[in-house]
């Protein structure tokens, strides 16, 4: 976040937006990769099942997790293509409409996400 303000006072806004974006994508992937990768290596398996190990009490759990997980790809899709279609057309300029539309789009987000808190349980 500091580089990206950094980059960003000396004009390279391309940069410090494709940081925003490639940051956080570089720490999911390497991260989940990972784990994922020294689990499989050391044999262990990852189980949803009824008793409560690792806080997943029922397999309601997984079901939801799996359902959250399309709503955030979803909304991660939604914020990468209206950022570059904003970006472009405002002759890349980052303006305060860019701003209030991701802004408004979180929002969405947070709300269908407690929607589906909600109607899941």
């Amino acid at each position: 976040c500091i580089t990206d303000n950094a980059l960003a006072r000396q004009g390279r806004g391309l940069m410090a937006l494709s940081g925003c974006y490639g940051g956080p994508l570089f720490n999911v992937l390497v991260g989940l990769g990972v784990a994922v990768l020294l689990n499989a290596i050391s044999g262990g398996t990852t189980v949803f099942s009824e008793d409560d190990r690792n806080g997943i009490t029922s397999v309601w759990d997984a079901e939801y997790a799996v359902q959250s997980l399309l709503l955030s790809i979803a909304f991660l899709y939604i914020v990468f293509f209206t950022t570059i279609a904003m970006v472009h057309y405002s002759d890349y300029v980052l303006t305060g409409h860019t701003g209030l539309a991701l802004i408004c789009i979180y929002l969405c987000y947070s709300a269908c996400q407690c929607a589906l808190l909600y109607i899941e349980r």
